[in-house]
């Protein structure tokens, strides 16, 4: 799991056996087993709807990715992970 607050990440996933990883400082092993990619952060919604919060060739072997942004519907995120097949 890639987040922005690592404490609380582990506080919150202590038991449940997964990976923590800071956002900015991805682990190209977590990364590379990923399988799903979820973003709940704001990076991408209007008006920067330039902005990714990760590069997706970091994970060679996500097979779904979801973007909770509302605005826009269609995030580069999504965007890019539609033009891998994902």
């Amino acid at each position: 799991m890639l987040v922005r607050n690592v404490e609380k990440a582990r506080r919150e996933m202590k038991e449940k056996g997964v990976d923590i990883v800071p956002i900015d400082h991805p682990d190209k092993d977590v990364c590379v087993n990923a399988g799903i990619l979820m973003n709940t952060t704001p990076v991408g919604m209007f008006p920067n709807t330039d902005n990714t919060p990760v590069d997706l060739d970091l994970f060679p072997n996500l097979k779904y990715v979801f973007d909770v942004i509302y605005n826009p519907l269609n995030t580069r995120l999504v965007q890019e992970a539609k033009k891998r097949g994902m």
